[in-house]
C-alpha cells in the first residue's frame, strides 16, 4: 500500500487507506496477485477520480481461517442504470 501512496502522490492524486486493526499479522497467500490485483483496482478507479479510498476489512474468522475483504471507492461519476444493466447481462 505504500508503495500505491507514493505514485499517487507523484502524480497530485490523494489515496486514503484504511486497515482493520483486527486483521491478523500475518495472512497465507500469493502477495504478487493480491498486488496486482489491487494495483489494477486502484489504477481504475484514479482514471475515474482524483481521490480513491481503500478499505481492508476482516469479514470473518473461523477455524483460523480469516477472510479479508478490500472496497475500493471513487467519487468518479459512475455508470448509469442502462450502463449497469448492460455489463451485467449474460453473453
Amino acid at each position: 500500500m505504500k508503495g500505491l501512496q507514493k505514485d499517487a502522490s507523484h502524480k497530485g492524486l490523494e489515496l486514503r487507506v484504511a486497515v482493520n486493526e483486527q486483521l491478523p499479522a500475518m495472512v497465507k497467500g500469493d502477495p504478487d496477485r493480491l498486488k496486482d490485483a489491487l494495483l489494477h483496482l486502484t489504477s481504475y478507479a484514479f482514471k475515474q477520480s482524483s481521490h480513491v479510498n481503500v478499505e481492508v476489512d476482516l469479514i470473518q474468522t473461523k477455524k483460523n481461517v480469516s477472510t479479508i475483504g478490500f472496497t475500493i471507492q471513487d467519487n468518479g461519476p459512475g455508470k448509469s442504470e442502462a450502463e449497469l444493466d448492460v455489463s451485467l447481462s449474460p453473453i
